[in-house]
């Protein structure tokens, strides 16, 4: 389940490694759990319902995104729980300097354990 980083952006990769980092500092163990996506696997997720986004819509088919999960607890978090975790990663991302958008503020799919940089589709090769 450990996420592999071959053909992620190097700044999504940071913020994953510092944001780990940071969690751990408060006893939270999380991991990545996906970066990239190649087009069979995000049709997989459309289907099941899991991501709203088709192939070449999503922030992990360019390795612009990771979703972290709980080490042991997976993706099952209390929302108060995952709302903790979110403002430890966009502290993060605010110490890096960055922008990130988090699956948590999400209106249409409610997706806590995803990050993607701000403005990713700019940096996608289109």
């Amino acid at each position: 389940m450990r996420a592999s980083r071959v053909g992620a952006d190097p700044v999504i990769v940071e913020f994953e490694r510092k944001f780990v980092k940071a969690l751990k500092a408060y006893g939270i163990p999380f991991f990545a759990h996906e970066f990239v996506r190649d087009e069979a696997r995000q049709n997989e997720l459309k289907d099941r319902g899991v991501s709203r986004a088709a192939w070449g819509q999503s922030a992990h088919n360019f390795g612009c995104a990771v979703d972290l999960i709980h080490s042991t607890r997976g993706w099952q978090l209390s929302e108060l729980e995952w709302n903790c975790v979110g403002l430890i990663g966009k502290e993060t991302a605010r110490k890096m300097n960055i922008k990130i958008k988090w699956g948590g503020d999400f209106k249409s799919l409610w997706d806590p354990a995803h990050w993607e940089l701000e403005g990713w589709e700019n940096l996608a090769p289109f």
